[in-house]
């Protein structure tokens, strides 16, 4: 019997035109984009260029606001730390997120409280989302940094970034979001969300696994994890990974040229296979009903 793979939220194939898109940049294209000469500059230029469209994707009008990143885990762990401990690195400063998110947030974010940090876990309603009057009434006067995953990767539940975004930075507190699981999915901009940091992985949307990517705003406080060369605008040192941004830029960019067709493609598929469980199988029922979610 052949295997029906229905767990695209863990991850996904890597398409063709990704492959395609990276080869040049093994073999060819291979060069350190930190050396100086020649071939190393034509890679720097394949990393950049790469860069600008994954900006672009993201709707952030300055490349230079994009990091390149080993993956997910690694840009939540760097929002969450990096933000958290440039704004009080003495402790003492409270921090708010969602009860519901990735462990490569609950697990930062439990680092912070064993660390001198105050920590906030911030429980959807019965509805799958987190309500901007639960997030006011969860500030404080020392409430430093708000995370609040954009799409849930169990249950799908989209929440509005924009509304709770605007809670954090009428408290003062600055607003992350975790766009792994809605990048390309459905229409998502930076800007017009108003975070101050967003983080992404590629392998949710037919890129590679090993390459994500970090959001942040112009002069969002930030102190690096990574020590060492200096890259990425000495945010983020090591080596980078230029087929693996060559792969995010390319399935970002087939993710969204297919996006409106994909939407309604898997709205379909989910609701007929909800339907179709609901029906067979007694005292099941979807796990949310009503509000935004998820297409898949």
């Amino acid at each position: 019997m052949d295997t029906v793979y229905m767990d695209y939220a863990a991850t996904t194939p890597v398409d063709e035109r990704v492959v395609e898109a990276m080869l040049p940049f093994f073999t060819e294209r291979f060069g350190n984009p930190n050396s100086l000469y020649g071939l190393g500059r034509d890679a720097y230029r394949g990393l950049e260029e790469a860069r600008e469209r994954v900006a672009a994707g993201i709707g952030a009008s300055n490349p230079n606001e994009l990091l390149f990143t080993g993956g997910g885990t690694e840009s939540d762990n760097a929002a969450i730390i990096g933000i958290t401990q440039r704004l009080a690195p003495q402790g003492g400063a409270h921090v708010i997120v969602s009860a519901y998110e990735h462990h490569a947030i609950l697990e930062p974010a439990h680092w912070l409280e064993k660390n001198g940090y105050d920590v906030t876990l911030l429980g959807p309603r019965k509805d799958g989302h987190i309500h901007v009057e639960d997030l006011k009434a969860a500030m404080r006067p020392n409430t430093k940094l708000v995370s609040v995953m954009h799409g849930n990767n169990e249950i799908g539940a989209l929440n509005d970034i924009a509304a709770l975004a605007q809670v954090a930075h009428d408290g003062g507190a600055l607003m992350h979001t975790d766009a792994a699981q809605t990048l390309g999915k459905v229409p998502f901009d930076v800007e017009a969300l108003g975070v101050d940091a967003a983080s992404f992985s590629g392998h949710k949307i037919y890129g590679p696994k090993g390459i994500g990517a970090l959001y942040l705003k112009r002069r969002t406080p930030f102190e690096p994890l990574l020590k060492g060369g200096g890259q990425e605008f000495k945010k983020r040192s090591g080596t980078q990974n230029v087929p693996g941004a060559q792969g995010f830029a390319r399935a970002l960019e087939l993710m969204l040229e297919e996006q409106p067709t994909e939407i309604e493609r898997l709205t379909r598929l989910r609701d007929r296979l909800i339907l179709d469980i609901t029906t067979r199988l007694e005292n099941t029922e979807p796990s949310i009903s009503e509000g935004d979610r998820l297409p898949n």
